[in-house]
């Protein structure tokens, strides 16, 4: 069993940090009056550096043997130092930069975390491993957006408090002695691809997954506003999918301990699917709207956790510095292509577009899931 606890702290405190910055840099943006595609393309700059930076992190690993709890401790480094640099950047073309730099980081500091917990934890016990790392995640993020408020948005009070968390986490991780990382041996692995190849219900349910994202993110509440719910209820969808969400991760990531991963994953997607074609007609009763929208998002939810468990069943040392690599690409991919789709389902069919988005992204998952699992080669399960 993996000593949890110093990870687990550095995951909180960080995460508390980043779920301050979320509110507080859209603020800050939308003050300078740019467009909205100018604001677009600064949201995307975080899943442009996950990309770029998990490509890089095999080639640090393997090849330049430096290890991922180095790597954690320089990515919180970089994650502070940007967000210390955001508190003086009053123009786009900065605070895009920033946002790249600040972003990414944070993105590859949680990959790195991933990375260590799947390749340290045992088979019998890793759903549920990644089940509470979920939850610390959730329950951080949701902190910080709420403490944001008593912040403000502009100078050192506004900026101090996440800078100091986030630099917290990396104190944690670069004192506590009993941090012990999952071996990585040296040799060159097979390609990307054929890992991917290998396992692809895990990477077609995390590339689903980025896609749907910006709709409990960013949408949700659009939607609510939009069938004529009140701004109160609006407001409370993204906390409901968000409990949905934490009180899921444990219980269906034991559960897919003891069964397997593919049957959980797939009835997560099933009750995605429904959910999401259920939500037009219960909108006349907003407390039945916030349960479903609890179902809908603690299915969604843990469909990400239990395709990361799936690719710690399947490797281990560098084939799974490869393949976690490969998971955050496939992951960025989907957060860059996914807001794009979803926002033009809102804009040709506003009144349940986003819905009927969701039930299409988890609908191709389980064909695709179907089709491979149907033509793959025999010996590989998941």
């Amino acid at each position: 069993m993996i000593n949890l606890l110093p990870l687990g702290l550095a995951v909180f405190l960080a995460t508390l940090g980043y779920g301050v910055t979320f509110p507080l840099l859209a603020i800050r943006l939308e003050a300078t009056g740019v467009s909205g595609l100018l604001i677009g393309v600064n949201a995307a700059m975080p899943a442009l550096g996950w990309i770029i930076g998990s490509a890089l992190i095999p080639r640090l690993q393997i090849r330049q043997g430096i290890s991922i709890v180095w790597l954690a401790r320089g990515f919180l480094v970089i994650a502070a130092l940007s967000l210390a640099a955001l508190r003086f950047a009053d123009g786009y073309g900065s605070m895009t930069a920033l946002r790249f730099a600040f972003g990414g980081s944070m993105g590859l500091f949680l990959r790195s975390v991933e990375f260590w917990i799947n390749g340290s934890a045992a088979d019998e016990q890793r759903g549920r491993t990644l089940g509470l790392y979920s939850i610390l995640f959730m329950v951080a993020i949701m902190l910080g957006a709420a403490l944001q408020p008593a912040l403000g948005t502009s100078g050192w009070p506004a900026f101090a408090p996440p800078i100091a968390l986030i630099a917290a986490a990396a104190l944690v991780l670069l004192v506590w002695r009993g941090v012990k990382p999952p071996h990585v041996d040296l040799a060159v692995p097979a390609s990307a691809l054929s890992l991917v190849v290998a396992v692809p219900a895990a990477f077609l349910a995390v590339l689903a997954y980025g896609m749907f994202e910006s709709i409990p993110v960013s949408l949700i509440e659009v939607y609510a506003l939009k069938n004529g719910l009140g701004e109160t209820t609006a407001a409370l969808t993204l906390s409901a999918a968000a409990l949905g969400n934490i009180l899921m991760q444990y219980p269906v990531g034991a559960l897919s301990d003891r069964i397997g991963r593919l049957l959980p994953l797939l009835t997560c997607a099933l009750v995605v699917i429904a959910s999401s074609l259920a939500m037009p007609y219960v909108m006349s009763d907003q407390s039945l709207f916030l349960a479903l929208v609890g179902v809908w998002g603690a299915a969604a939810g843990t469909v990400y956790s239990l395709a990361l468990a799936m690719v710690g069943d399947h490797y281990d040392g560098a084939r799974l510095v490869v393949a976690n690599a490969a998971f955050g690409i496939v992951y960025a991919i989907g957060s860059l292509v996914g807001p794009l789709t979803n926002g033009a389902a809102l804009d040709t069919y506003e009144t349940h577009g986003v819905m009927f988005a969701a039930a299409a992204i988890f609908a191709a998952l389980v064909a695709l899931v179907g089709a491979s699992q149907a033509i793959r080669r025999p010996g590989v399960s998941q």
